[in-house]
């Protein structure tokens, strides 16, 4: 699986459409394989859901989303985990012990039901 955290330093961005940087994961049976860091700075958000898809991204862990970032990843099959914050080293932590990320690392204030 390949995981990609919207990140701005060592933490989750805020908001994903305006994320300068991807840190992709690949993860194999809860075991990180490897990981690189991606400058998405130049890329219009109309095109990022595509580059994830070419990038191979199963899921995206992120801060806030705007509707049309959420049409343009269902549009291409990339599951999201979306209103995360905090340190991406815990949070892949988390995400390879299996752990809800969506329960941990919460956004403050984000509504429960983005999803549903």
């Amino acid at each position: 699986m390949r995981v990609a955290l919207s990140v701005w330093g060592n933490r989750i961005s805020p908001v994903f459409d305006s994320a300068g940087q991807l840190l992709l994961v690949d993860v194999d049976r809860s075991i990180e394989i490897k990981r690189e860091v991606i400058n998405i700075d130049n890329l219009p958000p109309m095109k990022r859901a595509s580059y994830l898809k070419n990038q191979e991204v199963d899921l995206l862990i992120c801060g806030a989303l705007t509707r049309s970032m959420v049409e343009s990843l269902e549009a291409n099959n990339i599951q999201y985990i979306p209103f995360i914050c905090g340190n991406c080293e815990q949070i892949i932590s988390a995400l390879l012990q299996n752990q809800r990320i969506e329960e941990l690392f919460k956004m403050p204030g984000c509504h429960e039901d983005y999803n549903e």
